[in-house]
């Protein structure tokens, strides 16, 4: 069964083996559809995913 995600920039379903880009938050690995997506993820990570703890 292959893996799925969601970019959690846009939501758009991807695999994380073909992810064409990655960054890491607060220990957490995510996954993104493009980098574009990768970069505003970057800029504003809470708005993406809220406060993590960290």
């Amino acid at each position: 069964m292959i893996e799925t995600l969601t970019c959690p920039a846009c939501g758009m379903g991807i695999t994380p083996k073909d992810a064409p880009a990655t960054t890491v938050h607060d220990a957490q690995t995510y996954h993104f559809c493009s980098t574009i997506c990768r970069d505003a993820f970057v800029r504003d990570p809470g708005s993406y995913v809220g406060n993590t703890g960290s």
